[in-house]
């Protein structure tokens, strides 16, 4: 299919980049004609999304088109974001959109390891613009959106798809892959008659009605909305108390994996951003509440469904909604922000918010790594219809914070996304801000549901009183392709000798030298004084490889899983002579051309530290690996 660069506004920021193969791996069937019909299995209204029943309630009038974007040459060690990839592959005839499901594929159709390859995230929009932002979006969890029976978002023929994406290759092999998504989709004709009779409710109605994307990120009103990351690092923030997040992180033996947690841009969660420099809760205190985004003209309405987007180390998203009220408690709109003209809203210094929380989206790590939350092996949980139905009032905001561990490990380049779908301009739904309104949060969805005692057009209690399970369902079990976990092959060792003191070690070809983890045991290790600065250089930049210098336990010399290393310097290390011990992290050291702010490059290739500022000690050992590439690792010892 034809490629076009549509520009900024769209115009500057559109840049070409990889089209589609003459042979995908995964080919597109009927995207100008329909598709094989039939084919739209999905889960039964409120049934468990990977045990539970499935129907085909569309019949004949869905079909499932498969789309592929590639091939895309992921380079060796390949961390850059590819801005916006324009006409992407699409349904070529107007209809509703059901289902989407992503994937990574290799050219012989195979998923790859996500230990060695996966999206970092890939992100869908669209022009016209169908909500308030992009209308999917997904990272190596592979959320499936499957959205409620009798719902779906129109696309028309004449509508361009453009992809944000970064694909991740964490070896220094090549590969080709492509991105894949597939897609249920009915024709405009057949979705207008469509009769849609709801199991579960008993409502029925002609037509599937249309929804829009709800797009939250707590970057949304910020400089980084372009590159939403921030940092979390061990020992910030405050003792877990949500009772659900405490079951989720139980180990098997009953203990806890976690005690400790940060919330961003509430609290202050780290000494510096993703990029080494300081911001709201990033080396300076956060905003103490979250993101709000406003709703809009074409995005109130009934919220029937949302879920979540976060990286390992994440805990949770949580969304709250936010009303303004004036001296005589009287609902007004919110202000702007001075910040964003467009959704960056905030109640006025003299009204009062009210705040509901409405949704909270778990990452649910599994069972065959303990739960540990260390790995991309988890789904993270959504909530819709049936069971959960909330008006979002045309005056109202959404609030969105992001909630990470930060006991076990430091976390860098993290995200907090949700994305919502309003069925806009009715509010058919549970009003949150109703005296009358229960709103469970502090219990699993299954447990909340459990207290439904009627079904209209939306759940009620046994007194009658509307009720908002805050609390979703993951939407897919353990992925084979995030398999490879657990701490293996660690060995404690000691260096061959003491190299002499070096005041540089570069970073050429994936290794540390000196003090490469081949070289510890055989050649050495290289000393540094505590007390003077010791600089890092990537040599690999040239190639545009980024790499990092990021603080791990000792011996750091474990076979590389999804959940290992990890930045967890100091962490009971016998290497160290005694506490506090700061975890240390040199950011994306590179220079990748980025005008408009949405790769990870710091825009340098060296980085310097001094061993005493982060509490190092003469004796000690500091051991460290690279985020980007974890396979790298090195090392040195400090001396006076």
């Amino acid at each position: 299919m034809r490629r076009i660069v549509i520009g900024l506004c769209l115009a500057a920021m559109l840049v070409p980049g990889p089209g589609r193969a003459d042979d995908p791996p995964v080919p597109e069937l009927g995207f100008a004609t329909g598709g094989t019909p039939g084919t739209c299995v999905r889960r039964y209204p409120g049934a468990d999304p990977v045990t539970g029943q499935t129907w085909n309630p569309y019949g004949d009038s869905c079909s499932r088109l498969r789309f592929a974007l590639g091939p895309i040459v992921v380079q060796p060690g390949q961390n850059s974001t590819y801005p916006y990839v324009v006409n992407i592959e699409k349904p070529a005839y107007d209809g509703v959109m059901t289902r989407i499901r992503p994937n990574l594929v290799l050219a012989d159709g195979s998923v790859p390891p996500v230990d060695l390859l996966h999206i970092h995230h890939a992100t869908w929009l669209s022009a016209p613009e169908y909500g308030n932002g992009p209308f999917f979006a997904s990272g190596e969890e592979k959320t499936i959106a499957e959205f409620p029976y009798g719902y779906g978002m129109p696309v028309k023929r004449s509508d361009v798809w453009y992809m944000v994406h970064m694909v991740h290759g964490a070896t220094p092999t090549p590969y080709t892959v492509w991105i894949t998504y597939e897609i249920d989709f009915i024709p405009a004709a057949a979705a207008a008659t469509l009769g849609i009779a709801d199991p579960v409710t008993t409502e029925s109605w002609t037509g599937i009605r249309t929804i829009k994307p709800f797009w939250l990120d707590v970057w949304k009103n910020g400089r980084r909305a372009n590159y939403p990351v921030f940092n979390m690092q061990r020992g910030y923030g405050s003792p877990i108390t949500d009772p659900v997040t405490q079951d989720l992180l139980t180990k098997p033996d009953g203990g806890q994996w976690s005690t400790r947690e940060c919330a961003w841009p509430d609290q202050e969660c780290a000494s510096h951003d993703s990029w080494g420099v300081t911001d709201i809760g990033q080396g300076l205190p956060g905003n103490g509440k979250g993101t709000d985004i406003a709703a809009t003209a074409n995005t109130w309405g009934t919220l029937v469904g949302i879920g979540g987007h976060l990286h390992p180390g994440g805990l949770r998203v949580e969304v709250d909604m936010v009303r303004c009220l004036d001296e005589m408690g009287a609902e007004v709109a919110p202000v702007g922000n001075g910040i964003s003209t467009w959704q960056g809203k905030q109640c006025a210094p003299s009204a009062t918010e009210d705040i509901r929380r409405v949704f909270t989206s778990d990452a649910v790590y599994f069972d065959r790594d303990g739960r540990r939350p260390l790995s991309w092996d988890f789904s993270m949980t959504v909530a819709g219809l049936p069971y959960w139905k909330v008006n979002l009032p045309r005056t109202a905001m959404l609030r969105i914070r992001s909630i990470h561990e930060t006991e076990m490990a430091s976390w860098y380049e993290g995200m907090g996304i949700a994305v919502a779908y309003v069925w806009p301009g009715t509010l058919a739904g549970v009003d949150a801000f109703d005296p009358a309104t229960r709103i469970v949060n502090d219990l699993s969805a299954e447990a909340c549901r459990s207290q439904i005692a009627s079904m209209s057009s939306f759940p009620k209690d046994a007194d009658g009183n509307p009720l908002i399970c805050a609390r979703g369902n993951i939407t897919h079990g353990p992925l084979p392709e995030a398999g490879r976990l657990g701490d293996r092959n660690i060995t404690p060792w000691q260096p061959a000798r003491e190299l002499p003191v070096t005041d540089t070690i570069h970073m050429a070809g994936f290794l540390y030298e000196p003090g490469d983890t081949g070289t510890w045991t055989s050649v050495g290790i290289p000393t540094v004084k505590r007390t003077a600065p010791l600089t890092f250089v990537n040599e690999d930049a040239a190639a545009n490889i980024f790499h990092t210098v990021t603080g791990c336990a000792y011996p750091c010399n474990g076979l590389y899983t999804l959940s290992y290393p990890r930045a967890d310097f100091g962490a009971g290390s016998p290497a160290l002579a005694g506490g506090g011990h700061v975890q240390f992290d040199s950011a994306n050291l590179g220079i990748v051309p980025d005008p408009l702010g949405i790769g990870p490059s710091k825009g340098t290739i060296a980085w310097s530290m001094v061993p005493a500022e982060f509490g190092l000690n003469a004796g000690d050992i500091a051991t460290y690996f690279c985020r980007v590439h974890p396979s790298m690792r090195g090392a040195f010892k400090v001396v006076e």
